[in-house]
């Protein structure tokens, strides 16, 4: 198992946050940097963690001296020396841990490995003039034969939580270290170094393992119950309020949590979203607001998050730089939901690499097609009770069971039914046919409902918590 450092850590917060993920190492840098700490700063930072994970000192061209004696006083754990510190003098430090980084610049970078006897090697990005922390990545395959008998392999160097799980596949190491790529505005970010080690953790699991979402509908399952997703437009009626409303639907019994993009004139909203959509978009909510959403929801709850849009969007923005910028925001899954056929291997791939749920988008009419629509597919299928638009119809398509029964000899993933879903007894007959509802419109009206009378929670409350007792029943 591939473990995983954390470094240039400098406030309490960054420690809270590290113990909280329980990761293997924290790193301390000593020397002049934007991250650099005090002997001091240093002991009130490793008093406040947590005894199981172990601390790394990291020094550049240090005095032996100095060393020693930041060592022995906050009993650090392994010694980096990230300079030009040379085998003889490594050999002065007999007792400690060692890593010793070699920056890769081409194959012969790590030929000097054979003249330290130190515990494991720090592979980080060369720069003529800068001996780390730069954020940017070497070429992996320059390591992927590194022999092991000259100590553990400590992979650096512009890792994140988009490329960790390519770049341990390539390289298998023996640690992860990651810094920059965990950070926003200079500093360590919770939610970006969460999706870190969730993305180490789960490159390292078996492919029959369960992702978050599915996890959430198997815990649902389990309980006898079905698993209720609801949907929120972002930036209806603001930013802040979207949070509010996220955080109060999942302590109503929202169990996975769609955030939808607005966008004007969407192909399959019904009136309520598209008007949710349209006063978002007047108030200058963007694409961008929409992953500090996710952020900000993410910084204060687990709950499984999906964005959804539509392929133009994803199209624009780059599909990499979108699935990048998901993976950085927290969310679990991505819905596109008019994704073109020939477009959908590209962006199944990336996800796939990424750790990122691709859900895919399931109609009655769908017929032959269904089988590829699935394939590689993550998270959930939802499944679409009626072709037409969202909103609260009062029928669902007559093949909709067995539109199911066709699906079930597909794909083992879970089946949500969405579409109309506007009442707690439709969700209840919903019940027979799949493993959990969808409720995007009828949410949506009711915090409308609420805005109308000058309180935003009100209406919508109530009427989550009644889905939520009619899929308990």
């Amino acid at each position: 198992m591939t473990a995983i450092k954390i470094c240039g850590l400098t406030r309490l917060a960054d420690i809270e946050a590290a113990n909280a993920l329980q990761v293997d190492y924290v790193g301390f840098v000593f020397a002049k940097s934007k991250r650099q700490v005090t002997l001091a700063q240093c002991q009130a930072l490793v008093n406040r963690l947590d005894p199981s994970i172990k601390n790394v000192g990291v020094f550049v061209n240090h005095p032996a001296h100095e060393v020693r004696s930041i060592a022995d006083s906050l009993g650090l754990d392994v010694l980096q020396f990230h300079g030009d510190e040379s085998p003889a003098y490594c050999k002065k430090f007999t007792g400690y841990t060692l890593w010793k980084a070699l920056r890769v610049k081409d194959a012969g970078s790590l030929e000097p490995a054979q003249e330290y006897g130190v515990q494991g090697f720090v592979c980080d990005t060369y720069h003529p003039s800068a001996y780390g922390g730069l954020g940017t990545s070497f070429n992996w395959d320059l390591v992927g034969d590194f022999p092991g008998k000259q100590g553990d392999l400590v992979l650096a160097g512009g890792l994140d939580p988009a490329n960790v799980a390519s770049a341990i596949q390539t390289v298998q190491p023996a640690v992860v270290d990651v810094s920059s790529g965990v950070e926003s505005g200079g500093h360590k970010d919770p939610v970006k170094m969460a999706a870190f080690v969730k993305a180490v953790r789960r490159s390292q699991t078996s492919p029959g393992r369960p992702s978050n979402i599915q996890a959430k509908f198997d815990q649902k399952k389990r309980q006898g119950s079905s698993t209720l997703v609801g949907y929120l437009t972002c930036g209806y009626p603001d930013l802040a309020s979207t949070v509010e409303l996220a955080l109060s639907l999942e302590e109503a019994g929202v169990d996975v949590l769609e955030l939808g993009v607005p966008i004007p004139d969407s192909l399959a909203d019904g009136p309520v979203i598209r008007q949710a959509s349209k006063t978002a978009l007047a108030k200058g909510f963007g694409l961008d607001d929409v992953f500090t959403c996710a952020r900000a929801i993410r910084a204060q709850s687990n709950m499984p998050l999906v964005v959804m849009t539509y392929y133009s969007t994803v199209f624009h923005y780059g599909e990499e730089a979108f699935a990048h910028a998901c993976v950085n925001s927290g969310v679990d899954g991505l819905l596109v939901a008019d994704l073109p056929h020939g477009s959908s291997g590209t962006l199944k791939s990336i996800c796939q690499d990424q750790g990122l749920d691709l859900i895919p988008l399931i109609a009655p009419s769908t017929g032959e097609r269904m089988a590829g629509l699935v394939h590689q597919a993550g998270g959930f299928v939802y499944c679409l009770s009626y072709a037409g638009q969202t909103g609260g119809k009062k029928t669902f398509d007559p093949g909709l069971a067995q539109t199911m029964a066709c699906l079930r000899e597909h794909t083992s993933l879970p089946l949500a039914i969405g579409f109309g879903i506007s009442t707690p007894d439709m969700a209840r007959a919903m019940k027979a046919h799949g493993d959990g509802v969808v409720v995007g419109s009828a949410i949506t009206q009711k915090i409308t409902s609420g805005l109308a009378k000058g309180k935003l929670l009100e209406d919508v409350l109530p009427f989550v918590r009644s889905l939520r007792q009619a899929l308990d029943e």
